[in-house]
């Protein structure tokens, strides 16, 4: 047993569990970026080694200041760069999918269409492969298939 906690020291030492959290908050604010007014790290609240803050601004234009952490993000305030919520009970979401849902009816719209733009795409590239030509409207079925 004593090799097998030595092998599990040497290739998860907690130097390897310490979390780039500019890094995390901009993947966050590539992953929604395209879903909301604006998104960016906070320029007041700095990054720690423990979180990150990201101001938000939804498609509605609400803004909020989320902290970003190991517990994943919470709405800290309804301000940029402020953290004038901050309630250890208060709501904190796995994703930033699941965050902008419960507070951006627009996003859910949004999220939708560029999933259908994709599907649609898709579709378009696998028909056009098999010779199918596609109009703007549907697609033709030349040979009759």
């Amino acid at each position: 047993m004593g090799e097998n906690e030595d092998s599990y020291e040497k290739f998860y030492s907690e130097q390897d569990e310490t979390i780039d959290w500019t890094k995390e908050a901009n993947g966050v604010i590539q992953d929604i970026a395209r879903h909301a007014k604006e998104v960016k790290i906070s320029d007041q609240l700095l990054p720690t080694d423990t979180a990150a803050f990201i101001n938000l601004r939804t498609l509605e234009g609400i803004a909020v200041c989320v902290m970003l952490n190991h517990e994943g993000l919470q709405i800290v305030s309804d301000r940029f760069d402020c953290m004038d919520q901050q309630d250890p009970d208060s709501m904190r979401f796995e994703t930033p999918y699941s965050l902008l849902s419960h507070i951006s009816p627009a996003y859910v719209n949004s999220f939708g269409n560029c999933l259908a733009e994709a599907l649609s795409k898709q579709l378009q590239d696998r028909l056009a492969d098999n010779g199918i030509q596609v109009e703007s409207d549907g697609f033709d079925l030349e040979d009759g298939k």
